[in-house]
C-alpha cells in the first residue's frame, strides 16, 4: 500500500472514529464538524474533504456500525431453531452498550424531524427486516410478512426499553435466550392462524 493511501485511510478512519463518538455521545445536532475536526486531530477542510456534510459523516458512521454485526443468514434447520437462533443474535446485538446509545440518540433527535430517522431506517432497520421477511414468505408461507416481522421483531426487543430508560441492566445470555425462545414460541403459534 502506497504511503499517500495509507495515510488517506489513517484520516478517514480517525474521522469517522471521532464522528462516531461524538454522535453517540452528544447527538446529531450537537455535534459540529469542528468538533469532529478537533477530535480526529486534523483541520476542518480536511474533514470536508472525506465527507462533504455532516449528514454523509453520519451515514458512514451507521453503515460502519451495521457492518460491525453481519445480517443473520438463515438455514436450514427448522423454523422455530432458526428464529431462535436469529432472535438470539438480534437482541444480543441491540443490548451492545453503543447501539443502546445509538437507539436513544435516535429517538431524541427523530423527534425534530431530522433527516437521520429516515436514514437509519434505510440503511440498518430495513436491512435487518428483509432477511427476515423472506425466511417468513418462504419458509412458513406467511401472509403480511413484513407486518409479521415487525411483531417479531417488536416482542424481542421487548425487553430494551427497561434498560434504555436504566431501570434494569442488560441481561445475560441465558437471559437474552430464554426471551428469544419465548417470543418464537408465541410468535409461531399466533402465525399459524394468521
Amino acid at each position: 500500500m502506497s504511503k499517500a493511501l495509507e495515510n488517506y485511510k489513517t484520516k478517514r478512519e480517525s474521522i469517522i472514529k471521532a464522528g462516531r463518538e461524538l454522535f453517540l455521545n452528544h447527538g446529531y445536532s450537537r455535534t459540529s464538524m469542528d468538533e469532529v475536526a478537533k477530535t480526529a486531530c486534523v483541520t476542518k477542510q480536511t474533514v470536508y474533504r472525506y465527507f462533504v456534510s455532516k449528514s454523509d459523516l453520519f451515514a458512514e458512521v451507521i453503515s460502519q456500525m451495521s457492518k460491525e454485526n453481519d445480517i443473520y443468514t438463515f438455514g436450514n434447520m427448522s423454523p422455530e431453531k432458526e428464529l431462535i437462533k436469529f432472535g438470539i443474535q438480534f437482541i444480543t446485538m441491540h443490548m451492545a452498550r453503543h447501539r443502546l446509545e445509538l437507539f436513544r440518540m435516535m429517538i431524541s433527535e427523530s423527534r425534530d424531524g431530522s433527516e437521520i430517522g429516515g436514514m437509519f431506517k434505510s440503511m440498518v432497520q430495513d436491512a435487518r427486516r428483509k432477511p427476515l421477511t423472506g425466511f417468513l414468505t418462504d419458509r412458513l408461507n406467511v401472509r403480511e410478512a413484513d407486518k409479521m416481522a415487525n411483531m417479531l421483531i417488536s416482542m424481542l426487543l421487548s425487553m430494551r426499553s427497561p434498560i434504555l430508560m436504566n431501570t434494569r441492566d442488560v441481561p445475560d445470555a441465558d437471559e437474552i435466550e430464554k426471551h428469544a425462545e419465548t417470543c418464537v414460541k408465541l410468535f409461531m403459534n399466533g402465525v399459524k392462524g394468521f
